[in-house]
């Protein structure tokens, strides 16, 4: 052997070489110290195969090196194939010393075999629901986790595979990047994404920021890049537009919004000063407004009510337009009906008309309106009739053949028998209750066989 050096060899080779240290008798203390040289350049410590390569080294630096060679780079080096370490039984602490004035931390840095950042987590064959990672603070709560299924929970046990609690506060911040969310490949369903509040409600809040300026609070585009949507920094939405208005829609040509199965209010906040209003512009911005019948219109079109929900006016599934006509509806293309004994139309201002101008006439009766002209409505209209006497009275209320006008001038004779002697009688009433009737008085009382003849001329 050489000077400082002590060989233990099995000579007979038939058993395992071992070298033993033992503490002093009654100590009952093992120990084993290599120490370096004063001039210490090599390996304090080896272990090697039967070919006397090196599996394992402490150096003189002391740094512990396994399937590294003869040079380990750190103070802990191992390189092996498949497993590196394994950990059996216990826990392994890293960083756990006092700094010692590492204003870093201790940290631990993982890599693969080109000298990427790798870490793989496998879960047991009986991991059952135990965490397959978790952190913690320094009184051993758990702040975050990844759980058996692979769902990662940040301050929450989580129920989702990303779920984050902010106990109150800023759930998370996402600085200097994008953010994608559904970004994979598309399910049936597509991508969703659900903000919920604590009590399971969904809510969304979007808030300007101190120096938000000119950039829109939300957009949404295409898959080229194209915004077809936003809501601007005044709170101002727009749909395929940049919105002027607190809701700003342009079709682009088509249809350009659709309401089904419900009611749409317009101006149903705070009355303002000029009250609701409603507008329905074309492109050239002139007023339009179309209302068009489906294929199976049994109900009206239009209708206005008053405050208690009672029809005002309607226009019909047959375009017809009624005003006052009730639950009923119009009968004619155009009816109105008027209320409390008023009239229902009232004209002002109406320019003098020609003889040979058309005018509408009102039917009495019926009250349907009919054309004429002028020169006819203002020609008298004669009614002539006659009225046999019952006789033993000297007054009688004759009806009328036809209808009695306001203005009339009417006229009465008394025929006698035969038609014979004729005498005036005094006409005393017009039209009383019935209408289109009149009342005859005599001086004498008129014997029957006499006949009265009257004669009505309308305006």
């Amino acid at each position: 052997l050489g000077s400082g050096e002590v060989r233990v060899q099995n000579q007979a080779g038939g058993g395992t070489t071992r070298l033993e240290v033992l503490g002093a008798p009654g100590a009952g203390q093992t120990q084993f110290i290599v120490r370096a040289g004063g001039g210490q350049a090599v390996n304090l410590f080896e272990w090697q195969d039967a070919g006397g390569n090196a599996y394992g080294v402490i150096d003189a630096s002391g740094f512990v090196g396994i399937g590294t060679g003869l040079s380990p780079q750190y103070a802990l080096h191992v390189k092996t194939t498949p497993f590196t370490a394994v950990f059996e039984g216990g826990t392994v602490r890293i960083g756990t010393v006092g700094a010692g004035g590492n204003t870093a931390g201790p940290e631990l840095s993982i890599w693969d075999d080109p000298g990427a950042t790798e870490v793989v987590i496998q879960a047991g064959n009986a991991q059952g629901t135990a965490d397959l990672l978790q952190w913690q603070d320094a009184g051993g709560n758990v702040r975050g986790r990844i759980d058996a299924s692979g769902f990662v929970g940040i301050q929450t046990a989580p129920r989702a595979p990303l779920h984050v609690y902010g106990g109150g506060v800023l759930t998370a911040v996402f600085e200097e990047g994008t953010v994608y969310i559904g970004t994979g490949g598309s399910a049936a369903g597509g991508q969703e994404l659900h903000v919920e509040d604590a009590l399971g409600a969904t809510q969304v809040i979007i808030q300007a920021g101190t120096s938000q300026g000119g950039t829109d609070l939300l957009q949404w585009q295409n898959a080229g890049g194209t915004v077809i949507g936003r809501i601007d920094n005044s709170g101002f939405v727009g749909i395929q537009t940049a919105p002027i208005a607190p809701l700003h829609v342009h079709g682009g040509g088509a249809v350009t919004a659709f309401f089904e199965d419900g009611t749409v209010h317009i101006g149903t906040g705070t009355p303002s000063a000029s009250g609701q209003e409603l507008h329905v512009q074309d492109a050239a911005g002139s007023t339009l407004m179309i209302i068009q019948a489906s294929t199976t219109q049994s109900t009206n079109l239009l209708e206005w009510q008053d405050a208690g929900g009672n029809v005002l006016g309607v226009i019909d599934e047959a375009g017809q337009v009624g005003i006052g006509t009730g639950l009923l509806g119009p009968q004619r293309p155009l009816h109105v009906v008027g209320v409390g004994g008023t009239s229902p139309v009232r004209l002002e201002n109406v320019p003098t008309a020609a003889a040979t101008d058309e005018v509408l006439r009102i039917e009495p009766g019926t009250g349907d309106v009919t054309k004429s002209t002028v020169a006819a409505l203002l020609a008298p209209v004669i009614v002539r009739g006659s009225f046999s006497v019952p006789g033993g009275t000297n007054t009688f209320t004759i009806p009328a053949a036809g209808t009695i006008q306001p203005g009339a001038i009417v006229t009465v004779t008394l025929v006698g028998p035969g038609g014979g002697t004729i005498y005036p009688l005094m006409v005393t009433a017009i039209n009383p209750t019935p209408a289109n009737t009149i009342v005859v008085e005599s001086s004498a009382v008129i014997p029957a066989g006499y006949s009265i003849h009257y004669i009505i001329i309308n305006p």
